[in-house]
Formats: C-alpha cells, structure tokens, sequence
C-alpha cells in the first residue's frame, strides 16, 4: 500500500492517479472482506469452545455462557460497524474470560499430574 503512495506522489498525470486511487480502493475492500473472514472464523471458533465447555465439570455452565454471551456480542459489534472498528471495544472483557479460562485449565492440569501413575507398565 505504501508503494501505491509514491506511485500516487509521482504519477504524471490525472488519469494516473485517479486509476491508482481505483486500485487503492479495490485492495481495501479486499482487505476489508479479509478482515471480516477471519473475525467471523475467530469468534465462531471461540463460541464452539463455549459451546462446548457447557457439559464440562471443569468449566460448567458459567464459563461456557459467559464466552458464548461475549464472543456473540463482539462479533455483532464487528459486523454492525464493518469496515470500520467498533466504539465500544470489548477486547479487555473478552481478555479476562480467557484469562480465567486459562488460569481454571491450569488448575485442573495439577489436579491431572496428582492422579498420573508415575511407574511405567513392564512387559512380560
């Protein structure tokens, strides 16, 4: 995009520049349909993790609503605002549920390593 810049900058004449500004916005909208791909794969992604954090007893009820309730409300806020961020940003929010994710994984993880059998099975 920077290359299109100094294209831009040193066209010689009108027509130049107005066709580099048609491919500027062009390369945008791709960007655009990029940026709203990979933000619907993303929190699709972490909602199924929700989803599926439902029937856990490690994580219950409560985390899995609570990361279904965020990443649905984040990902309206994406599409309602596209192509432009949204004003209210809810990255700090959604941050602490995986952080609470993260830290209850490492909690159970310690409880797993207790109940492994530390004696390797012999062969006979």
């Amino acid at each position: 995009m920077a290359k299109l810049g100094k294209m831009f900058v040193n066209a010689p004449d009108e027509t130049s520049r107005q066709v580099i500004v048609a491919l500027y916005r062009g390369l945008r909208y791709i960007d655009f349909g990029l940026d709203l791909a990979f933000d619907f794969f993303f929190f699709s992604a972490w909602m199924l993790l929700g989803y599926a954090m439902l029937n856990q007893k490690y994580f219950g009820k409560v985390f899995g609503t609570i990361g279904i309730i965020l990443f649905g409300i984040t990902s309206v806020l994406n599409i309602w605002s596209a192509p432009n961020p949204p004003n209210f940003e809810m990255a700090p929010i959604v941050l602490l549920w995986i952080l609470a994710v993260y830290i209850q994984m490492l909690r159970k993880a310690k409880s797993f390593s207790g109940a492994i059998h530390t004696e390797a099975p012999t062969l006979q």
